[in-house]
């Protein structure tokens, strides 16, 4: 159940395990906060594409809550997940938003590495 962590350039990368279990995600979340602190990186990129199973509304919230603990410690955090994984609305994301934390989810790598930190911040 080991996070794999890559020092990049300007960025940290999170890769998770692969899992379809929302308990085992947010233990994973647990060891990148960890990490987090530790390091305190501008920019992180979560890499959750491993991840295979479904995500209810509350397991969103709960991990838009859990994400928002990263606030203090990252930047700003870039979540690359499936596409049939993003939710329209990204609610988990704007969870996390609302609660402080800069993040935004993609399904691209690219277009994640990309965005900057404008496009991630809600607009009154």
């Amino acid at each position: 159940m080991d996070v794999v962590f890559t020092e990049r350039e300007g960025y940290l990368e999170a890769t998770l395990w692969q899992t379809d279990s929302i308990a085992v995600l947010k233990e994973q979340f647990a060891v990148i906060l960890k990490t987090c602190m530790e390091r305190t990186p501008e920019r992180l990129l979560c890499d959750m594409t491993p991840f295979s199973g479904v995500w209810s509304v509350m397991d969103r919230y709960e991990l838009g809550i859990a994400g928002a603990q990263f606030a203090p410690h990252v930047g700003r955090v870039a979540c690359l997940a499936r596409p049939g994984m993003i939710d329209p609305e990204k609610f988990g994301a704007q969870v996390a938003r609302n609660r402080g934390l800069s993040v935004d989810v993609f399904d691209d790598r690219e277009k994640a590495l990309a965005a900057g930190c404008d496009d991630y911040v809600s607009k009154p």
